[in-house]
């Protein structure tokens, strides 16, 4: 078989005659074979002749050897993805995960525009070793080989080789190779917990109020039930302490001493007593007086409010021990309540001035008087707490209490502070207590500080008047809501102040933002497939390169082939006189003349020898 890079002594004809040639001479169905001019005399003796070409395995291993390469780096960049895949990104300092898939990318999509930039040439010599073609393709296919845009230019231009078009097509679609890459990985900011950081929020396992400044003075008012009850009455209720470095935090079930209310609603029960006004009966405040309608007065129990006089009367009792075989028996519950009011008819939040005449029914009017029942008491309170983006939320889970305290009744020479320090359980897991100061506490001086009345004021308050702002204060809060939505805001504002009493508190995770890697394996089959594309291009080149009825073997891309060719002298002759040469547009001219040439490599035998050779001939001839 012929060897290309043997010695060859070249000879090219033109044949300028431009006589049609037969359908068959058109045909062209095998490369043509002609006499060789004799050679010149040459010092070196000829080649020996050669039957058959052989099947150089080296070129295919090496292009197949590329591809697979870059099947290992795409390999490379899976396992990296599948290694941080939901993963907080990983810290390399100078290099980041996108860098890395970019150098991994760039490796491997260089030698499959290597090995496929190798075939399309290769391609450029099979073809015009099969057929006789025009000579501007051996500049296109060329170009094909490059660049996108010069693949682009080949495909357009809708010529045989159906291998060169795919290998075009693969060029082109190599401009999305790393776009595809890049489009792996995306991160998602993720919760996660630092375990260096610690959250804290208030709680109280063990309520043991302080007690006055006398040491016999038991009965005063805790300060932190008297803060939390006055805080929520004047607007601003206690919240717990908590602290969260990083403004996102979870704490755990936290169970911690509070106070707990219960209200029911008892008006209908409520004793009426009401007067006719008229014009010789009015009820005057001050300059206006009310000659119509009724005057009311509202009583139950000891309360009583209306009259023109009374907004509100609250009387609070402590709870009542029971003493049995030298036990006492305390009632969880420790203080029973009753309160009574005076609401004015469609009442709303835009009502927040006092009734002029607090019992006054104007004509036709119905009866503004309500009355609750409400006990309060010590319990168990269990929550869950969060914050997010630095708000804090909590989450009350039912509370627990125990029935009664049981306690044996003490010799007053036996009261210490020991004792009435001794922790009660509150309820019957036995997590949290209170002190017996506390239980005492609560019923006695809290319920003194509760019970009072709201009154109209008719003058100049004078010294010694007893005037209470808490209870004037939680009257204007009962001219929008109701009386027990104003003790279950009391009572959390009283068992948020029991928790930020205490030094002790309950720990929690600290969450911070974390990017995680999200892969979108969709994206990783474009650089796949390309590889499986350029694996099968290249295959497919190598053997119809050796196939029977090619001219050539292997000669990639190489120009030096080409310039081995040469043209002969009358060709030479032809393009000078052309002018295609020179000129400020010469390489429009040469490709403009490479438009009207044909040419197709042949095989020529001569004496002793053959070689391949190429006939060049016009358009429209052979």
């Amino acid at each position: 078989m012929v060897q290309s890079f043997r010695p060859l002594n070249i000879s090219v004809r033109l044949f300028l005659n431009s006589r049609r040639q037969s359908p068959k001479d058109a045909a062209d169905p095998d490369p043509p074979s002609y006499q060789l001019e004799t050679p010149a005399p040459s010092h070196h003796a000829p080649p020996p002749p050669q039957s058959q070409r052989r099947f150089r395995i080296s070129y295919l291993l090496s292009h197949v050897a590329a591809v697979c390469l870059s099947g290992i780096l795409i390999a490379a960049m899976v396992l990296l993805l599948q290694k941080y895949e939901n993963k907080p990104a990983p810290d390399w300092k100078t290099v980041t995960i996108n860098s890395a898939l970019s150098w991994l990318a760039v490796f491997g999509k260089l030698p499959l525009m290597i090995a496929v930039a190798e075939c399309i040439g290769q391609m450029k010599w099979i073809l015009f070793g099969k057929e006789k073609r025009k000579l501007s393709d051996l500049d296109l296919i060329d170009g094909a080989s490059r660049d996108p845009l010069g693949a682009l230019n080949w495909m357009l231009r809708f010529r045989g080789g159906f291998l060169v078009h795919l290998g075009a097509a693969f060029i082109i679609a190599s401009i999305g190779f790393d776009p595809a890459v890049q489009q792996l990985v995306s991160y998602e900011p993720r919760s996660v917990i630092d375990i260096t950081q610690t959250a804290t929020v208030s709680r109280n396992t063990n309520y043991t109020p302080v007690r006055g400044f006398d040491n016999g003075l038991i009965l005063a008012v805790p300060r932190a039930l008297l803060w939390g009850a006055q805080s929520s009455v004047f607007g601003a209720p206690i919240q717990p302490s908590w602290d969260c470095p990083s403004g996102n935090c979870e704490y755990p079930e936290i169970v911690s001493v509070g106070v707990c209310q219960v209200c029911a609603e008892i008006t209908a029960q409520i004793d009426r007593n009401c007067t006719a006004l008229s014009v010789q009966q009015p009820f005057c405040r001050g300059r206006q007086c009310f000659t119509s309608g009724q005057l009311c007065t509202y009583s139950f129990n000891n309360a009583s409010v209306g009259g023109g006089q009374t907004f509100i009367d609250i009387r609070a009792n402590p709870g009542q021990s029971t003493r049995d075989n030298g036990k006492v028996r305390i009632p969880s519950r420790r203080i029973e309540m009753t309160t009574l009011y005076i609401q004015p008819d469609e009442a709303s939040k835009s009502t927040q001035s006092l009734p002029v005449a607090p019992g006054f029914i104007p004509a036709g009017g119905s009866h503004v008087a309500r009355a609750f029942s409400c006990g309060l008491s010590f319990c168990q309170q269990t929550f869950r707490a969060s914050v997010t983006n630095g708000e804090y939320a909590e989450t009350s889970i039912p509370a627990s209490q125990v029935p009664a305290y049981v306690l044996s009744i003490p010799n007053v020479e036996d009261i210490s502070d020991t004792l009435l320090n001794a922790p009660l359980a509150v309820a019957q897991d036995n997590k949290t207590s209170v002190s017996t100061a506390a239980l005492f506490a609560m019923s006695e001086g809290l319920a003194l500080s509760l019970t009072g009345t709201a009154s109209v004021l008719t003058g100049t308050p004078s010294p010694g008047d007893q005037i209470s702002e808490f209870h004037r204060g939680l009257y204007e809060d009962l001219l929008n809501k109701d009386f027990s939505a104003i003790m279950s805001e009391m009572a959390l504002s009283m068992s948020h102040a029991i928790r930020s009493d205490s030094k002790e508190s309950a720990k929690g995770q600290v969450k911070i933002q974390v990017n995680h890697v999200k892969v979108h394996w969709r994206w990783i089959a474009w650089p796949a497939s390309m590889t499986l594309l350029a694996l099968i291009f290249v295959v497919s080149v190598a053997i119809k390169c050796y196939s029977k009825d090619t001219t050539v073997g292997w000669l990639g891309h190489s120009q030096i082939a080409a310039l081995f060719l040469g043209l002969e002298p009358e060709v030479r002759t032809v393009v000078d006189c052309s002018g295609v040469v020179g000129g400020r547009i010469e390489a429009a001219n040469v490709r403009s003349f490479a438009e009207k040439i044909k040419l197709r490599l042949g095989v020529v035998e001569g004496r002793r020898e053959e070689a391949v050779r190429v006939k060049f001939c016009r358009r429209g001839g052979w």
